[in-house]
């Protein structure tokens, strides 16, 4: 057999790889128990922030002192002044609660895969990794009857 198609069948498939693969970790959740649209505004509002700027910005949003900015999926989603701060154009934002501690698990769960990564590769922790989520991505779950939505996420950091 291949060995593409082998590693495909073990691993879980992501929609982009990383530029260097030996120097990025991953983290994955499917058919949680979140809404596909926050988790997918939240995870775009991360998406090329460094690890510790993305943890202060997501738990600034618990404590609603920041909004994740709704973009795409704004049909309904009311105004408020924390919007323009985060650039948004329309205005529009919310504080998505458990799509948010959702993303702070999967950042928490990336770190570890990357410390994981780090002490294999023989890699002392004062030389200082530089983690910055490069993908976030939330993807829909197919439209089948009785099947319950299912939101995946995906985070990678250089290391």
């Amino acid at each position: 057999t291949d060995v593409g198609s082998e590693t495909s069948r073990t691993m879980g498939k992501y929609a982009r790889e990383p530029e260097s693969a030996a120097k990025s970790a991953k983290a994955r959740g499917s058919y949680l128990r979140v809404h596909f649209k926050n988790t997918r505004e939240a995870a775009m509002a991360i998406k090329k922030m460094e690890l510790t700027k993305a943890k202060s910005y997501l738990e600034a949003v618990l404590r609603k002192e920041r909004a994740i900015p709704f973009r795409r999926f704004c049909g309904g989603v009311g105004r408020t002044a924390q919007a323009k701060n985060e650039g948004s154009t329309n205005g529009q934002a919310r504080w998505p609660k458990k799509s948010v501690e959702f993303l702070m698990e999967l950042l928490k769960n990336a770190e570890s895969n990357a410390e994981v990564r780090r002490k294999n590769h023989g890699k002392n922790d004062d030389q200082g990794c530089q983690r910055r989520s490069d993908h976030a991505l939330a993807s829909k779950a197919t439209h089948a009857r009785h099947s319950y939505p299912h939101s995946h996420c995906t985070d990678w950091f250089d290391c």
